[in-house]
């Protein structure tokens, strides 16, 4: 038979009374500090330890998460995260991990829910507003994710990162002048910004500036050697002026460290159409 609901109310103030809150944050500390070190097993015993007093302790739950997620298993993070979304004092920094684990999924309209909530959650978090105007932009609602990374960069006028995103949804929306300016802003911040420099020559190339569109990529792949968007650049402007042997030169430079990488395989193809 169904407890009453003051029935249910003596038994979860009992479950409150029994937990020794001094020892979970013990446990989680140094959960947290296994971690850090690399220590996976430990850290994660300490959390089923820390769940076995505490069920659905978010948490604990959270650092499960971030943990499954690093190993590369996104449906345990998720779970483990939406196990955690059942508590009422779930940090909103845990519902934007989930929005971002959803994003990542392809689960576009469960990531902008949550996004969502999160800022609901903490209006001044940064990473929610990050999430939220990334997960518009690959939804392609340009204008609302533009509307989220602006808010970002005027919480934070500092991240290049920040700059880079917003840039990034201007180029979507085909408005060159501004995303170049917002790219340069970034480069400003953080002048080694490699994936900056290959998003602007983008630009520049739609533009027509054919000369800054090859320097800016040759710079990010100087910058950094196995950086595969830049090389994808220097094989989509090559075809785009039917330079077929350079484009050909560029992939076999890509071939040579990431030949399984689905751009290399989408610039093997598209050389294959050339012929």
């Amino acid at each position: 038979m169904m407890a009453s609901s003051p029935d249910w109310l003596l038994l979860i103030t009992l479950m409150i009374n029994s937990i020794d809150f001094q020892l979970v944050t013990s446990l989680l500390q140094k959960a947290h500090l296994h971690w850090q070190a690399g220590q996976a097993d430990q850290a994660e015993q300490h959390c089923q330890h820390v769940l076995a007093m505490w069920p659905g302790q978010p948490d604990a739950l959270h650092l499960l998460a971030l943990m499954a997620h690093a190993y590369g298993r996104l449906d345990q993070a998720i779970g483990f995260l939406k196990q955690a979304m059942m508590s009422p004092r779930i940090p909103a920094t845990s519902v934007s991990d989930l929005a971002e684990m959803c994003r990542q999924k392809g689960n576009l309209s469960e990531a902008e829910f949550f996004a969502r909530q999160a800022i609901a959650m903490a209006p001044d978090l940064l990473a929610a507003h990050s999430n939220l105007g990334i997960i518009l932009q690959e939804a392609g609602k340009l204008e609302e994710s533009l509307a989220s990374l602006t808010k970002l960069q005027q919480l934070n006028p500092n991240s290049a990162q920040a700059c880079n995103n917003l840039a990034n949804t201007y180029l979507l929306l085909g408005k060159l002048e501004e995303a170049l300016q917002h790219y340069q802003q970034a480069l400003d911040i953080m002048p080694d910004y490699t994936e900056c420099y290959s998003n602007a020559a983008i630009a520049h190339f739609r533009m027509g500036r054919i000369q800054q569109a090859f320097s800016l990529t040759m710079q990010a792949i100087e910058l950094s050697p196995d950086f595969i968007p830049a090389y994808g650049n220097l094989i989509d402007f090559n075809l785009a002026l039917s330079n077929i042997a350079a484009a050909h030169q560029a992939l076999t430079m890509l071939e040579g460290f990431a030949p399984d990488h689905p751009l290399t395989q989408q610039s093997r193809s598209k050389l294959s159409n050339r012929y």
